[in-house]
């Protein structure tokens, strides 16, 4: 018994501390508060309301999605234009935890039906 607790203690020593209190990567709310300096409401993603129109959009705002069950959240860091046309054919984003504990920059559509409202950090 006394080895085992031995070798969990040099485990707990030699292992990684995000292992244990789970990378700032894995949280998509977590990481745009902490890593990209966004400011957002602590708690996850399904807590963010949104608060101003489509038609309001600018850099720095956050998009709120809706994946199968999952709430996630990601910075506007730009747009993709269309000549001729009004509002963008493409919002660029910037996130964590999209594809499994990664950040990513990614483009998505306009109407992107997982798209549910768009957060304005700095109106609360």
């Amino acid at each position: 018994m006394h080895i085992v607790s031995i070798l969990i203690g040099l485990i707990l020593l030699v292992a990684p501390l995000q292992v244990f209190a789970g990378s700032v990567y894995c949280e998509c709310s977590r990481y745009l508060r902490q890593i990209v300096g966004v400011n957002v409401p602590q708690g996850d993603a399904g807590t963010y309301l949104p608060n101003i129109s489509k038609w309001n959009i600018d850099v720095g705002d956050v998009l709120i999605f809706y994946y199968d069950g999952v709430w996630h959240v990601a910075v506007v860091i730009g747009f993709e234009w269309k000549v001729g046309q009004q509002w963008p054919e493409k919002i660029i984003v910037h996130e964590s935890n999209f594809k499994r504990c990664t950040p990513t920059t990614r483009a998505i559509s306009w109407n992107d039906e997982n798209l549910v409202g768009i957060y304005h950090p700095t109106r609360y």
